[in-house]
C-alpha cells in the first residue's frame, strides 16, 4: 500500500472507516476543507440491477476517499497519490472492475447514499445514510488521527455544529 503520510488510526478506526463508513469520513473532510470526494466502485458484481432492465445497474461501492487540492487521496489510513488508489483497492478489496467517480460535493455523492428513487419504487443505495452526529464523530477522528493535515486549519476553523454544507 503506497501511503505517503500514514494516519495514527487505531485498528478499530480502520475497521469502522473501511467497512461501510468510509464516505462519512470523506464527507467530514470535504466539509472541513472543501475537498472533493472520490468514489471507488466495482461494477463486476453490481450492488443493484433493475429487474425490468438488467443493463440499468448501480455498481458496488468499495471505498470513498477525500481528494485534496494537490490531487492526493485521504482516508482513515492516511494520504496517498490518486494514482496509488487502484493498487490500494486491488490489494485491500480485490476489486475486479475498478472505476472511480469524482464528486465535487455531497449532492454528487447522494446517488450512492441512502434509499431513494427518481421514479417508481425506492432503491437502496450502496452507502448507508449518515447523520450530523456521524459527521461530528468523524471530525473527532480526523483531529486525532491525521498528524499531516495542517493542524492550523483544524484549530482555526474549530469543530462546527452543525457542519456547514
Amino acid at each position: 500500500m503506497a501511503v505517503s503520510a500514514p494516519s495514527l488510526a487505531t485498528d478499530d478506526d480502520i475497521k469502522a472507516y473501511t467497512s461501510g463508513d468510509s464516505h462519512t469520513l470523506a464527507v467530514a473532510l470535504h466539509r472541513r476543507f472543501g475537498w472533493h470526494l472520490v468514489v471507488i466502485t466495482d461494477s463486476h458484481d453490481p450492488f443493484w440491477v433493475d429487474p425490468g432492465d438488467p443493463s440499468n445497474t448501480i455498481p458496488a461501492v468499495v471505498h470513498v476517499y477525500a481528494l485534496d487540492g494537490n490531487g492526493d487521496a485521504w482516508d482513515i489510513r492516511g494520504k496517498r497519490s490518486l494514482a496509488a488508489i487502484r493498487d490500494d483497492m486491488y490489494e485491500l478489496f480485490n476489486v475486479q472492475d475498478f472505476e472511480e467517480t469524482e464528486c465535487s460535493d455531497e449532492d454528487d455523492l447522494s446517488f450512492f447514499v441512502g434509499v431513494w428513487s427518481d421514479t417508481g419504487e425506492p432503491v437502496v443505495r450502496p452507502l448507508p445514510a449518515y447523520t450530523e452526529e456521524d459527521l461530528l464523530a468523524a471530525e473527532t477522528v480526523i483531529v486525532r488521527v491525521y498528524p499531516n493535515v495542517p493542524v492550523a486549519l483544524i484549530e482555526k476553523q474549530g469543530m462546527q455544529r452543525p457542519f456547514p454544507r
